[in-house]
């Protein structure tokens, strides 16, 4: 009996934390939006960030 309780009480457990995640990325997904912006947008230092780490990536692609 007792070891009928603890299994029912671990998937208890179990499941509330899956559902309260997928309520989590529910909210998370309502608040996030995403739009595609121009370059002329885009701050000069943010733009040359970008570039900086695209030349990064695609240095460690050439090398590997």
């Amino acid at each position: 009996m007792i070891p009928v309780l603890i299994g029912a009480a671990i998937g208890a457990a179990a499941a509330y934390k899956f559902l309260d995640k997928e309520r989590h990325d529910l909210a998370l997904q309502e608040k996030t939006s995403t739009r595609i912006i121009s370059e002329d947008e885009v701050p000069p230092d943010v733009l040359e960030k970008i570039k900086a780490s695209q030349r990064k990536r695609s240095a460690k692609k050439f090398h590997c």
